[in-house]
C-alpha cells in the first residue's frame, strides 16, 4: 500500500527506467496500459503513475481512468498472464492510479501481441533482435519453442518479404553452445515448428533436425 508521502517522493524523481508518469486526466486506452506494462516489465518492473503530469515539476491532476481498479487488474492478468497491482491512492483531493508491475524473470521477456516492446523516451520501441537473444539466454538455455505461437510465426517470417532468402544469426549462450537459427519466411516451417511445439508441451519426443531445421545446436 503506497502512501502520500511515496508518492510526493515519486514526483520529485525524474521520469526514467522504473517509473513512468501519465496524465489520464480524463481517461486512459487500456491496449497502451497493457502495452506500458509489458515495457516496463522488460526493463526491471516499476510504476505507472496515471493523475500526473508527465514534466517537472510535477502536479497532480487526477484521473478518471480505469474506475474499478479490481477489474482493471484483472484484464491485465488475462492479457498478460502475469499479476499487475492496481492501486488507488487519494492525493491532496485528486485521484491518482499507481500500477505496479513486476519485472521480468530471468530468460524471460513479455509480449503482447506478439510484440517484444521497451521504452525509448516518450515512445514504445520493438526490443532489438539481438538484445532479445540475450535476454532469453540469461539462464544458459534458450529454446525457439518457448516463444508464444504467434511470437513463433513472427520470428520465423519477420518483416521480409515472402520471396527473401534465408538468414543466419549466431550467437551463444552461457553454456558456450553456439546457436545458429535459419529463419526462412515458409509457411510450411511455420508449421513445422508450431507442431513441434504442440509435440514438446505434450510430453512427446521431438526430432528437431526431422521436424523442422529452424533450431540447430553445434558445439
Amino acid at each position: 500500500m503506497s502512501t502520500p508521502e511515496q508518492l510526493a517522493g515519486w514526483l520529485a524523481e525524474p521520469e526514467g527506467p522504473g517509473l513512468g508518469f501519465k496524465t489520464a486526466f480524463s481517461g486512459f486506452h487500456f491496449d497502451k496500459l497493457v502495452d506500458y506494462c509489458v515495457a516496463l516489465a522488460n526493463e526491471g518492473g516499476g510504476k505507472i503513475i496515471l493523475g500526473v503530469t508527465d514534466r517537472r515539476p510535477r502536479k497532480v491532476i487526477g484521473t478518471a481512468a480505469f474506475a474499478e481498479p479490481g477489474r482493471t487488474e484483472v484484464g491485465l492478468y488475462e492479457r498478460l498472464r502475469h499479476r499487475v497491482p492496481v492501486e488507488e491512492l487519494h492525493y491532496q483531493g485528486k485521484r491518482v492510479l499507481i500500477v505496479h508491475v513486476p519485472g521480468r524473470l530471468p530468460g524471460t521477456a513479455w509480449q503482447h501481441d506478439g510484440r517484444y516492446i521497451r521504452r525509448a523516451g516518450d515512445n514504445l520501441v520493438p526490443i532489438p533482435e539481438t538484445e532479445l537473444h540475450a535476454m532469453f539466454a540469461e539462464t544458459g538455455t534458450e529454446e525457439l519453442i518457448s516463444l508464444p505461437r504467434q511470437s513463433l510465426r513472427k520470428y520465423l517470417t519477420g518483416a521480409r518479404s515472402k520471396r527473401a532468402r534465408c538468414t543466419f544469426t549466431t550467437w551463444r549462450t552461457s553454456k558456450s553452445r553456439r546457436v545458429s537459427v535459419v529463419a526462412q519466411p515458409s509457411r510450411l516451417r511455420v508449421r513445422a515448428a508450431s507442431r513441434r511445439m504442440k509435440d514438446h508441451g505434450a510430453g512427446r519426443p521431438v526430432n528437431s533436425q526431422a521436424r523442422t531445421p529452424a533450431l540447430q545446436l553445434t558445439t
